[in-house]
């Protein structure tokens, strides 16, 4: 599938996914303004049933006007004309609560006229249905100078919430769907992007034996001529090419299983000298360097530059990153390579002045097979797995790496490694 359809399909799945979700939203958010409303008139209902049941018990005549007002979303008041007693009124309230099905916790209040303040009542719990002396909060005083009691409901949202069990399920079906999809589209992403690399490392490889390959079969069709088998010097030289690119596909598929089973290896850990490796590896790569016109720069300061490691791999990752500094340039090559300490760390930077990495790339670059891509053009050879072992050596041996590098302006790889 063309990389323009899948993000298409996405686009819309997405489009899709937040229209559902949007949808969902304002159905709940509908279900829950009827409830509320449903709410709020039953406790009109059941706090004017207390107001007339109240006048009656006060022998005051029933108003015209609903005795209830409600001042804020779950503050409500109600005007009585008279001196309020507690206990009347508490089981009054639990009474007519109980007839309308209004079972919230509550709180309330009785307005003093000789002070001019709300005096708190009680705290009511839906459970018990009992005094808890738990007080949520100072109830507001109203703007009417008369006798009034107020009601406030603490858990209002909370609780009709939870009475929507359909509503509120459905929302979390929902959700835990857009979840799984999110999840899906994220790994079908992944999978594809593991393909790409994945081809990209066959395509890379397949190359990369090509030449050795073809090679070998012109050196050795050339050697049954009988013209060539009786030139000593030409069979000679036919028999070096063969013998080279045997040994360089053969170091090419040992790379390749070393980094592929180095997590499963048992490091042999020693102490080492890190600056003689350096040596080590610099004469080891000195026709390289010569081949290539490099310049190498060396300011070995560390003055503790003893480490414990396994000298096998810590060489490896020195040579790849110095063969990264070779392949990843477009002029006469300069490798600086320096040391220094810092805290408990060995700090080795390799800094270069090759074609360097879009900071786009800086997170990708050391996972496996993942390469720069340039195309069509194969100038640049390797598998996409030299970066990915270096982070791999380190993070065994306890160090760490930071990448510095913009597009055309060269790298600085700093390593971080513990020192004895």
């Amino acid at each position: 599938m063309q990389n323009r359809t899948i993000q298409i399909l996405i686009v819309l799945t997405l489009i899709m996914l937040i229209g559902i979700g949007v949808a969902q939203f304002i159905w709940f958010r509908k279900a829950f303004d009827l409830k509320e409303k449903q709410f709020n008139h039953n406790v009109h209902l059941a706090l004017r049933g207390v107001a007339e049941r109240f006048f009656v018990f006060t022998n005051q005549a029933v108003p015209e006007t609903s005795p209830v007002e409600q001042l804020s979303n779950n503050y409500f008041t109600v005007m009585l004309n008279a001196e309020i007693d507690v206990s009347l009124l508490e089981g009054l309230l639990i009474t007519e609560f109980s007839k309308r099905n209004l079972s919230l916790d509550f709180e309330y209040g009785i307005y003093n006229c000789q002070n001019e303040q709300m005096i708190y009542g009680n705290f009511i719990e839906k459970e018990n249905k009992f005094r808890t002396g738990k007080k949520t909060k100072e109830l507001p005083k109203w703007d009417k100078d008369n006798y009034y009691f107020g009601i406030y409901f603490p858990k209002k949202n909370n609780e009709l919430i939870a009475e929507m069990d359909f509503w509120l399920f459905s929302l979390i079906v929902l959700l835990a769907l857009l979840g799984l999809l999110v999840y899906a589209i994220s790994m079908i992403l992944k999978q594809k992007r593991l393909s790409e690399v994945q081809k990209d490392f066959i395509n890379n490889m397949a190359h990369e034996f090509k030449t050795p390959l073809a090679t070998i079969l012109v050196s050795s069709d050339l050697l049954k001529k009988p013209v060539i088998q009786k030139d000593t010097e030409a069979t000679n030289r036919y028999l070096g090419l063969i013998q080279n690119e045997t040994l360089r596909i053969k170091e090419q598929i040992e790379r390749i299983l070393q980094i592929a089973q180095f997590e499963k290896v048992e490091l042999q850990i020693t102490q080492l000298s890190f600056h003689e490796l350096v040596e080590k590896v610099l004469n080891s790569l000195q026709l390289v360097f010569e081949q290539k016109e490099a310049q190498i720069i060396l300011n070995l300061d560390a003055k503790q530059d003893k480490i414990e490691a396994d000298n096998i791999h810590i060489e490896s990752m020195l040579i790849n990153l110095l063969e990264n500094s070779l392949k990843y340039c477009d002029e006469k090559p300069i490798i600086q390579i320096q040391t220094s300490n810092t805290n408990q760390y060995l700090k080795i930077s390799i800094v270069d002045n090759g074609i360097g990495i879009d900071k786009k790339h800086h997170k990708k670059v050391f996972e496996k097979f993942y390469r720069v891509h340039t195309g069509n053009l194969h100038n640049v050879k390797g598998f996409g797995l030299g970066l990915s072992y270096v982070e791999a050596v380190l993070k065994r041996h306890k160090g760490y790496f930071t990448l510095k590098s913009e597009k055309n302006k060269g790298a600085t790889i700093d390593i971080f490694i513990p020192h004895v």
